[in-house]
């Protein structure tokens, strides 16, 4: 819920390696996306994304983190690949095959974007579909204080 406090999770990067720790309440703003790999419309997100970032898109003190979850790898496109081949530029983990990452974070379609304030909470819940425009606002509205409004348009 927007203004409950992030959790906390640890995942494998999607490089492989060591497990790495999330951990919202560390004082930064983060947009966490949460993708599968053989959903149409995060393969049509991704290469914006990836271009918005290529373009300087992040804000100083942001993260971007992927997280890989609803794996089905008999539906083709490996996550791991998929991500790769997109040229995916910063952070990207894989949620386990419960899907627990994404059950915590309350996940509702894909892609989905989680917007989390420097205290830790939850400022804001995206469905895709996104233009850079609203994530550069999404963005701004994490660093401030209180809750997200519903929308650039909202009061």
């Amino acid at each position: 819920d927007i203004g409950a406090t992030a959790p906390a999770f640890k995942a494998q990067p999607n490089n492989s390696g060591d497990p790495i720790m999330i951990d919202p309440a560390d004082g930064t703003v983060r947009l966490i996306g949460f993708f599968a790999h053989w959903c149409p419309h995060c393969q049509a997100e991704v290469p914006k994304l990836v271009e918005w970032i290529s373009r300087g898109g992040i804000p100083s003190g942001v993260e971007v983190v992927a997280v890989s979850t609803s794996v089905y790898l008999d539906r083709g496109n490996p996550p791991r690949a998929w991500l790769t081949g997109e040229g995916w530029p910063t952070t990207a983990v894989r949620d386990d095959d419960a899907s627990t990452v994404a059950d915590a974070f309350g996940l509702r379609s894909f892609p989905y974007f989680v917007v989390v304030g420097t205290d830790g909470r939850v400022r804001g819940r995206l469905s895709g579909g996104l233009w850079p425009e609203v994530w550069e606002w999404a963005l701004d509205q994490a660093g401030r204080s209180g809750a997200v409004p519903t929308g650039p348009d909202s009061t």
